[in-house]
């Protein structure tokens, strides 16, 4: 009983380590909204940001990695708005989370003082490469 709830207390806390930035979240979002709608024209943030309940202002500052990365573009005009630049099945969530946070890293060992001698470093970089897979495997398409 007592190792399923270290166990328990275990996935917690690496989970709790692992959550998401808000920018993330909302972007996320934004790209499953955007894939919802592929092939329907773009969609108005103002819009997309009322009807889901979203931060108007902050998707603002979501969307300008997003068409940094080319996965969104915007149309100007009165039926303006962003859309997907590509395919939700050809966006990989790795893309989504590099556009938006600069990498997928769980752990960086490069700046860190202990890389010599450090026993956790390759648990680590395991964890990583297994998550990185699994975020360059699943598409937005997987998101709808």
């Amino acid at each position: 009983m007592r190792d399923e709830s270290n166990a328990r207390n275990k996935q917690s806390l690496i989970l709790a380590m692992l959550e998401i930035s808000k920018k993330t979240d909302y972007g996320l979002e934004l790209a499953r909204i955007l894939a919802e709608n592929y092939d329907k024209g773009p969609v108005s943030l103002k819009q997309l940001a009322k009807k889901e309940n979203l931060p108007y202002r902050f998707l603002g500052q979501v969307v300008i990695p997003l068409k940094e990365a080319g996965i969104i573009e915007a149309k100007e005009g009165t039926n303006g708005g962003y859309f997907l630049k590509r395919k939700p099945k050809d966006i990989s969530l790795a893309d989504l989370i590099k556009a938006l946070e600069g990498s997928v890293n769980l752990c960086d060992c490069v700046d860190c003082q202990r890389t010599v001698g450090c026993r956790s470093k390759n648990f680590w970089k395991e964890i990583e490469k297994n998550f990185i897979i699994q975020m360059e495997r699943k598409s937005l398409a997987d998101l709808i």
